[in-house]
C-alpha cells in the first residue's frame, strides 16, 4: 500500500495541480462506491439464497 499511495503523490507533485488530484481521488471514490454497491448485492444475494428464496 506504501508504494500505491507514494505513486499517487508522485503523480499529483508531478501535475502540480489541484484539478488533478482532485481528479484523481474523484475517480478513486467512484470505483470505491461500485466495488461497494457489487459487494453489497453478493451478500443479499447470499443471504436471499440462504433463506431459501429465489433471485428474480
Amino acid at each position: 500500500m506504501a508504494a500505491l499511495t507514494r505513486t499517487l503523490a508522485w503523480i499529483a507533485f508531478a501535475y502540480d495541480s489541484p484539478a488533478v488530484t482532485g481528479d484523481i481521488l474523484r475517480r478513486i471514490g467512484i470505483h470505491l462506491e461500485e466495488f461497494a454497491q457489487r459487494e453489497q448485492a453478493q451478500r443479499e444475494l447470499e443471504d436471499l439464497n440462504e433463506a431459501g428464496g429465489q433471485a428474480s
